[in-house]
């Protein structure tokens, strides 16, 4: 048993060693436009409500694995905050909606090979977005046939530039599925909401692997 451990020891070091080298761990923390986009069906010409864009924020964690010099892979854990506002005369508010959202994604380095180290470490991103439904501030209640979603799936473009620890992050995200559907009755139709995502983040790296992307 001994021996064993003695070449099972020294194999599993390395290992840990060359994974070292192919992950890292990063902060992500941003600002963001939420705009809320409607679709009627049957298309009636009228939206049921109106809904004007507000800030909100996303903050989390993203784990990244280098698959080659020119393909990373890896997973981000985010919470984010989204919603609407109001600028009604008589509702003058900002409402919240929380997500938990989980965004594998692949990543591109086109230009690993320039010689400009500022160069080589622009990389355009695609994630798939999975954001589960925490909770809003917003009361329904007093409305009928109002429906919230649990979950949301979508995609984000993003364009990344980070040369050290840091880095800065410029996304698009976009919903494929509603976060919440009203019926109405006068007119016969269903009044579909999706949330669209525009913003900026700022990346830290926590831990830093022993070689370059």
């Amino acid at each position: 048993m001994k021996n064993k451990l003695f070449f099972l020891i020294p194999i599993l070091l390395v290992c840990f060693h060359v994974e070292g080298q192919k992950s890292s761990i990063h902060i992500r923390a941003g600002i963001t436009n939420c705009t809320t986009k409607t679709m009627l069906v049957p298309n009636t010409g009228t939206a049921l409500s109106g809904f004007d864009p507000r800030i909100g924020a996303l903050l989390g964690g993203r784990y990244d694995y280098r698959l080659s010099r020119h393909l990373h892979t890896g997973t981000e854990i985010l919470y984010q905050l989204k919603g609407n506002s109001s600028m009604a005369p008589d509702a003058e508010k900002i409402y919240s909606n929380h997500y938990l959202s989980l965004s594998p994604y692949i990543t591109a380095f086109p230009f690993i090979n320039s010689e400009n180290k500022y160069i080589s470490c622009i990389a355009p991103e695609i994630s798939f977005d999975y954001n589960r439904f925490l909770g809003t501030d917003k009361i329904w209640k007093p409305f009928e046939e109002v429906k919230f979603y649990k979950y949301e799936l979508g995609y984000t473009l993003k364009l990344t530039y980070q040369p050290d620890k840091f880095g800065i992050q410029f996304f698009y995200s976009r919903s494929l599925t509603p976060y919440y559907v009203t019926h109405s009755y006068t007119p016969v139709m269903d009044d579909y909401k999706y949330s669209f995502v525009s913003g900026v983040a700022i990346l830290y790296k926590i831990f830093t692997p022993h070689s370059k992307p």
